[in-house]
């Protein structure tokens, strides 16, 4: 009985009964959306699940005490501030639901202002990533909206505001945080580490994913951590860290020879949306996907390789033309072309030093600033979605048709030599209906319906790609052009991975394919995106120029046989491997320290 007059009490306390509402309402919400997000796959989880449960409950519960602070530290007539946070906050998962299953993690929080990346296509995308189980993260704070409209609202006087109830919360959040840290490292770290470097690795990085790091310090964590990480972006460097870049750069390969050039005048770098390379010699119910890309890989002149790991971050594919002309790293945090569009860079164009620069591709000039990141890499001249807008109406299926053809006639009209960028679009998401005619593989038993769907549009750009190089022969073009077809990201197509083709189940290689080369290659060895840099200056006979990039040829010795996919996951072994990791550092002191602005390489 005294504990029911108890709760009737409490619950006649409107500001009490709210507050404790909303502390489970956003509580569960947290805990759903580390759920959906895959976050359980950091190593607590994978050592004890039940002390994982309770070490995220633990932090979810003090983030839940900190968002509900207003409900309990201002007066009534303030109380709809309380509601924008729980909108808000509630809004920023719904994003990050959406945001997840393209790319694998949380989006930072400064992509959040790039609203004018948002177009059609995107918002199309992230739509289409919405499932019915993602319903169950609104369900809470829909449930605790519910409960004030039609119970809290009519029930009990709202009250004043206890004295110093916030500093309660802030040394409850603390004794939580406390305790979800003594659950972790008793349970997993103990043995390894000491309790200092487990809280300095613990909460000055991110050692796998952004839902990682939000699972192990909370989203209060997480957030501060972002703070901190955007400040530092705009940072000049210290004393140690010039003297870190300086001994990086200077412990650059020094070579100059053109061995391995391949004599050619043009360049012509195809880089293809979400390429996946278990698509080369698939074969569905007998048939061939891309006999273009098959054929083009067996031929002996092409330099193949199809074990090329993804090392975009969120600048999605932006990151990946930004490291193939500069040889740079991406940030982790941010998206270089977002951030640094006018940024001075050693690029491959100034490399090349060619009198025509091109750059074609279906963007509108400010998505991802496609206009001003081309000029800073030194294409002088743009053909983007403003004038293409036009042909591209039809479904998406058809834009790889118009890019390649708007691109033959381009290329057809430029005084030799020239480098020309060609960027697709035709296979980025969603794969959830397909826009292409159906054919035989959409009738195929085989797969997943999105993997089907995404097969649907790799053969349209198999397809056109044929042609295209086609018309490079007729045009007198082939013979005197190294041509390179390259992915911008690998991309994961569906979350089911029983639904993908067993040559590749994690879908994490992408491809690189150089044709016209002089001498073909097959590199069976892994290696990252951020050594086509140098590899294009080894075949173009551009070795003088003196910024090799971070990455390194693979061309040369030692052989690339492994790769740094952040500063934290890794993936082969090599004498290299301390250096390519080392990279993502100096990247990052590099391009927010501006450095090139002030610094020619090699002087």
């Amino acid at each position: 009985m005294k504990t029911t007059s108890r709760l009737q009490g409490l619950m006649s306390h409107r500001r009490r009964a709210f507050v404790l509402l909303a502390v489970a309402a956003v509580a569960l919400q947290l805990v759903i959306l580390l759920w959906l997000t895959r976050a359980y796959r950091t190593p607590v989880w994978g050592t004890m699940r039940v002390m994982g449960w309770l070490h995220t409950v633990l932090v979810c519960v003090a983030d839940a005490l900190l968002l509900s602070l207003p409900a309990m530290a201002i007066r009534r007539h303030w109380r709809w501030l309380q509601w924008l946070l729980l909108s808000l906050f509630t809004a920023w998962g719904v994003a990050q639901l959406m945001y997840f299953p393209t790319y694998f993690d949380l989006m930072p929080p400064s992509s959040f202002v790039l609203w004018q990346n948002l177009d059609a296509m995107v918002l199309d995308s992230a739509l289409s990533n919405w499932t019915p189980r993602c319903w169950l993260f609104v369900v809470p704070f829909v449930a605790l909206a519910a409960a004030d409209v039609l119970w809290l609202s009519r029930n009990g006087a709202d009250g004043e505001p206890p004295r110093r109830g916030w500093l309660r919360v802030i040394l409850a959040v603390i004794g939580l945080h406390v305790a979800a840290d003594v659950v972790t490292y008793t349970v997993y770290w103990h043995k390894s580490v000491s309790v200092p470097e487990y809280l300095n690795d613990n909460y000055t990085h991110v050692k796998m994913s952004h839902a990682s790091y939000l699972a192990d310090n909370g989203l209060t964590g997480y957030l501060a951590y972002s703070a901190v990480v955007e400040l530092a972006q705009h940072s000049s460097l210290t004393d140690v860290d010039e003297k870190r870049v300086t001994a990086f750069l200077q412990a650059m390969p020094a070579y100059a020879d053109n061995t391995h050039s391949a004599g050619r005048d043009n360049l012509i770098v195809v880089i293809v949306e979400s390429l996946n390379s278990w698509v080369v010699n698939l074969r569905l119910d007998g048939r061939e996907v891309t006999p273009v890309l098959n054929a083009l890989c067996a031929d002996t002149s092409s330099i193949v390789g199809l074990h090329m790991r993804r090392q975009v971050k969120n600048g999605g594919s932006s990151d990946g033309h930004f490291m193939y002309n500069t040889g740079l790293l991406p940030l982790e945090q941010r998206a270089v072309a977002m951030v640094y569009p006018h940024a001075h860079y050693p690029t491959l164009v100034e490399a090349l030093h060619r009198p025509v620069n091109v750059h074609i591709c279906a963007d509108p000039p400010a998505l991802w600033n496609a206009e001003a990141t081309a000029h800073t890499y030194g294409y002088s001249e743009f053909h983007g979605g403003r004038e293409l807008k036009p042909l591209l109406q039809p479904s998406q299926w058809q834009w790889d048709k118009v890019i390649l053809e708007a691109a033959s006639r381009h290329l057809s009209r430029l005084r030799q030599p020239f480098v020309a960028q060609v960027v697709t679009l035709g296979m980025h998401e969603p794969y959830s209906r397909v826009d292409v005619p159906e054919s035989w593989i959409s009738r195929s038993g085989l797969y997943t319906l999105k993997v089907r769907n995404y097969l649907e549009r790799v053969a349209v750009f198999d397809r056109e790609l044929g042609l295209f190089i086609d018309r490079l022969r007729r045009q007198g073009v082939y013979d005197n052009s190294l041509i390179v077809v390259v992915s911008d990201h690998n991309d994961f197509v569906d979350q089911d991975p029983h639904g993908r083709p067993a040559i590749d189940p994690d879908g994490r290689d992408c491809v690189l394919l150089v044709l016209n080369s002089g001498h073909g290659h097959r590199l069976e060895q892994v290696f990252g995106q951020i050594d086509v840099y140098p590899t294009l200056l080894d075949l173009m006979g551009a070795n003088s120029y003196a910024w090799k990039g971070v990455g390194n040829s693979l061309l040369r010795m030692p052989a690339v046989s492994s790769v740094a996919m952040s500063p934290a996951e890794t993936c082969g072994s090599s004498p290299l491997l301390p250096r390519q990791v080392e990279a993502w550092e100096v990247s990052r002191l590099l391009i927010t320290s501006r450095w090139f602005d002030t610094h020619t390489p090699g002087k």
